[in-house]
């Protein structure tokens, strides 16, 4: 589900045409640039974006029977293990999906952060609206 995606993780490991790649430890989150910004950490860790915290809520609401008090289950020494069991399970796969594919939609639209300072974090675009599920669902 997310083995080829635009996070630092992955995109600043390649570099582009005009940047070099960076050192797993300079790959930052373009949204709080104090952590490696891998999908556990956007997806479940990074609380430097109101507009994430409100895509996770909505997320955590949906799977919060399965999980209960999920909010307060998650640290970053145990993200990566818990968005495993999220994936893996056939009562949330549904569910994680769309929460990986908006939250990605969303974060794709601010720029990654860069040690050379071209591109700067913090600088959110206008609030993201995701489709209804009536407009996806007319789709297929």
């Amino acid at each position: 589900m997310l083995s080829d995606h635009n996070l630092a993780v992955e995109a600043q490991r390649r570099g582009t045409r005009y940047k070099p790649g960076l050192p797993r430890e300079q790959r930052l989150c373009r949204l709080c640039t104090n952590a490696v910004e891998t999908a556990e950490h956007v997806l479940l860790v990074c609380k430097a974006s109101d507009e994430l915290l409100r895509l996770r809520s909505t997320f955590f609401s949906q799977v919060e029977a399965k999980f209960p008090d999920i909010e307060h289950r998650i640290y970053a020494h145990n993200a990566a293990h818990f968005l495993k069991s999220l994936i893996f399970r056939t009562d949330t796969v549904q569910a994680i999906a769309k929460f990986v594919a908006v939250v990605l939609t969303w974060i794709d639209t601010i720029p990654l952060v860069w040690p050379d300072g071209t591109d700067t974090a913090n600088t959110l675009v206008s609030t993201y609206e995701p489709e209804s599920d009536s407009e996806s669902d007319s789709r297929d």
